[in-house]
């Protein structure tokens, strides 16, 4: 049972309490209601930010600049391919950082520490977690087919084929970077959009639980998560960085440890003679610009979409 569950609590409740089979099925009904909000959050995110994602691909791919109108033809194009994991990716994390929250809550006796920023860091850290062990044997196929100029004709056959060569091995190419990237990102990003917005409703003297964002307009949620989850992103570059590298390494070789290229990521930076230099340097090896705004731009909209059909759902 939640705090505000307890809030509402009289003492003639307190003798005649739910059975547990009442009690388990109504949280594995919210379970599966957060999930579901969550997968269609994420397809719409994925449906929504294709012409984003493809333009980001294309600038990369091409070196040209992003907002290159070339980018942008055929907006919609590799959107039924990309689809399901985007979505998954994408969903997962709204519904999972409340499920945890809620469980770590349970497990605590004061209402203080119910409401600690640590439960809500915590919960983060776990739904970031989570969703990279889940998410990291779809990305090592992804940068395996990409990687390959020939003979794997689509996602599914690259697969199998790194199944028969090697086993679960290589599906686990880039995990611990994986976890430990969505681990900080997961934690910095909750605490952030759930502090910042309870730090706005206090100074606009209404102190409501940083959880009830539906009280909240929706502008000014969305610019919170996005600023959340654009910091999130720049602050976990480097363990993103570390991923990127992981997955490139070829087949059969080695992954360097994660210190020894966040070393040399700092010592090429150091090389440039100016302070601009060394600035550029980072910001286009870490990726940082268009595909940061991406990521708080989309994760932004996805738990609009998220909190809108879950009180709509749960009225």
């Amino acid at each position: 049972m939640t705090t505000s569950d307890n809030m509402h609590v009289n003492t003639s409740a307190l003798h005649t309490a739910a059975p547990p089979s009442v009690v388990s099925g109504n949280n594995s009904g919210k379970t599966s209601t957060k999930l579901s909000c969550g997968l269609v959050s994420g397809i719409a995110q994925a449906g929504v930010f294709n012409p984003w994602d493809r333009a980001l691909y294309l600038s990369q791919k091409y070196d040209r600049k992003f907002l290159d109108f070339r980018n942008f033809e055929n907006p919609m194009a590799g959107v039924t391919q990309t689809l399901f994991q985007r979505a998954i990716s994408a969903g997962l994390y709204f519904p999972l950082e409340e499920i945890f929250k809620d469980a770590i809550r349970e497990r605590m006796s004061s209402k203080e520490s119910r409401h600690s920023p640590w439960v809500t860091v915590a919960a983060g850290n776990l739904a970031g977690a989570v969703n990279g062990l889940i998410m990291n044997p779809v990305s090592a196929i992804k940068y395996h087919y990409w990687g390959v100029e020939c003979g794997k004709e689509n996602f599914y056959t690259t697969a199998i084929n790194m199944f028969r060569k090697g086993g679960l091995n290589p599906f686990m190419v880039g995990v611990t970077a994986t976890i430990s990237r969505d681990l900080v990102f997961g934690g910095i990003f909750a605490f952030l959009r759930h502090d910042l917005l309870a730090s706005h409703k206090r100074n606009n003297g209404n102190v409501v639980s940083a959880d009830n964002k539906k009280l909240q307009p929706i502008g000014t949620s969305f610019l919170i998560d996005v600023v959340s989850a654009t910091l999130a992103t720049v602050l976990s570059s480097p363990l993103n960085y570390v991923r990127n590298t992981h997955y490139a390494t070829p087949p059969g070789v080695q992954p360097l440890p994660a210190y020894k290229i966040l070393l040399k990521l700092w010592d090429d930076a150091a090389n440039e003679s100016t302070m601009q230099g060394k600035l550029r340097n980072l910001q286009s090896k870490l990726r940082l610009g268009w595909g940061s705004a991406r990521v708080g731009c989309g994760m932004a909209f996805g738990a609009q979409v998220y909190s809108t059909l879950k009180s709509i759902i749960e009225g």
